[in-house]
């Protein structure tokens, strides 16, 4: 065909670009994709793009098409307008609203391929999303899925068959996230060195599940006191989600176990990176997941993790060798493995050089944006074909 030999044109299009897990990896596969292949152009539905910084993408490739209400439906027109204008070739979504927007201004603007996403598996589809779906589900051409799960359950839930999918696993920058010194940021914090640092990172949502890993630090504190909990993120911008709510019942519950002393909540954090080097272990009990970036990035950064077992979580990490997988709910489990590592730095450290082994061997930002650029080129192809 011979559109493929010239470059791509790639539109991003995301409901904003705050410290969220699909934000993430939209950067990195927009840093990532091969600019002698691909001209990408990323667009937020929103203005709170703190995350932009992040882009190495020239300005005018950075578009905000603002949405002014939850309803409102001129997004779709003004976006079809710069798909049309920009001649776009692929638009690829990430999140609901921005989803069924792309699905209908790409019709709308004669877009040739249309790229959707499941960041997620094992969670509530609300009445107006599914109407919503139902309503423009022949208008996705693709699906690409960051887990096995996560297709399985898109597929199950919205009727569309296997060959619409493309599972292509997050990346990590491994040339950003890497083990350094944290002695400095530790001391900044009022860590002493020899503590043990329990990092979590993560938005404070119900899905994370902050209240198993709270309930298992009580337990710690019965048997070792020279630790801390480190516990980088905020609520969602807007206290979307419920989330002030719950974090709200967060602070509640951690006074309630009178475990504060033990705790540093430091919010959303630009140089992340930094953080997980001052961790010994990182812990996400996530009710749901797809492929969690913090694993990935605590992973890469050599630092082993306790994650629960949902989505794909025991394929990323290899129980006893990079971390350990432990069930949704089992607090007791959560205690033991941390203990275990609390007790032996040895094993702690040889955790993380196999699961920084891991992340660069399997989960490159670089090879997330390869397979996910081929994506495109067969969808393409397809379309050429049909």
């Amino acid at each position: 065909m011979e559109k493929l030999f010239n470059k791509i044109k790639v539109m991003l299009i995301i409901s904003n670009l705050e410290f969220g897990g699909a934000q993430r990896q939209l950067v990195e596969l927009a840093n990532n994709l091969p600019h002698d292949e691909f001209d990408i152009m990323v667009c937020s539905l929103s203005q709170y793009i703190p995350l932009g910084t992040r882009l190495d993408l020239p300005g005018e490739k950075v578009v905000i098409i603002q949405k002014k209400s939850k309803y409102d439906i001129s997004v779709v027109f003004r976006l079809s307008k710069v798909l049309r204008d920009n001649k776009i070739d692929v638009v690829h979504a990430f999140l609901f609203d921005a989803e069924i927007a792309a699905r209908i201004a790409s019709t709308m603007a004669g877009v040739a391929v249309m790229v959707g996403s499941e960041r997620n598996s094992d969670y509530r589809i609300k009445h107006n999303q599914m109407l919503a779906y139902g309503l423009t589900k022949k208008l996705r051409d693709v699906c690409i899925a960051n887990s096995k799960a996560g297709a399985e359950f898109n597929a199950q839930e919205l009727g569309y068959p296997e060959k619409h999918y493309a599972v292509v696993r997050n990346g990590v920058d491994t040339n950003r996230f890497k083990a350094g010194n944290g002695m400095q940021l530790r001391e900044a914090l009022g860590i002493s060195q020899d503590q043990f640092v329990i990092g979590m990172f993560a938005s404070f949502k119900e899905q994370k599940n902050h209240r198993m890993l709270f309930h298992a630090i009580k337990d710690l504190t019965s048997s070792d006191r020279n630790f801390r909990v480190v516990l980088v993120g905020e609520e969602l911008h807007g206290g979307a989600q419920g989330t002030t709510t719950y974090v709200q019942g967060i602070h509640e519950l951690v006074d309630r176990l009178d475990i504060r002393d033990y705790c540093l909540f430091v919010g959303n954090q630009d140089d992340i990176e930094a953080y997980y080097r001052i961790c010994d272990v990182t812990v996400l009990p996530s009710k749901f997941e797809g492929t969690p970036n913090v694993v990935l990035e605590s992973m890469a950064s050599g630092v082993p993790v306790i994650v629960t077992a949902v989505s794909d979580n025991d394929e990323i990490v290899e129980h006893g060798k990079s971390g350990y997988v432990v069930d949704v709910g089992d607090e007791e489990g959560l205690s033991r493995y941390l203990q275990l590592l609390m007790g032996d730095r040895a094993l702690s450290a040889n955790m993380g050089s196999e699961a920084r082994r891991r992340a660069v061997e399997l989960f490159s930002s670089a090879q997330l944006a390869s397979s996910t650029g081929e994506v495109y080129k067969a969808a393409l192809e397809q379309r050429s074909e049909s």
